[in-house]
């Protein structure tokens, strides 16, 4: 499932920049623990299908964003 939302991350960048992207994502995880935790076995699946998806795009975004910020080092 986690493969499945990758390549929207890629073309959502079109309309927001990374950290936002970032940011609504964890918004959406913490919307999926509530589901998961609150509302049952349809809460359950629907929580974790909202969570699956909030995962795959920070998977995508997150090693750019670190990247990006973090300065490079020379070799030891």
């Amino acid at each position: 499932m986690l493969r499945g939302f990758c390549p929207f991350a890629p073309k959502l960048l079109r309309f927001r920049s990374a950290e936002q992207l970032v940011t609504l994502a964890m918004a959406l995880l913490s919307l999926g623990i509530i589901l998961r935790s609150l509302f049952g076995t349809v809460g359950l699946f629907a929580g974790t299908f909202i969570s699956g998806a909030a995962i795959s795009v920070v998977m995508v975004l997150l090693p750019s964003l670190i990247k990006r910020t973090s300065r490079p080092r020379p070799a030891p």
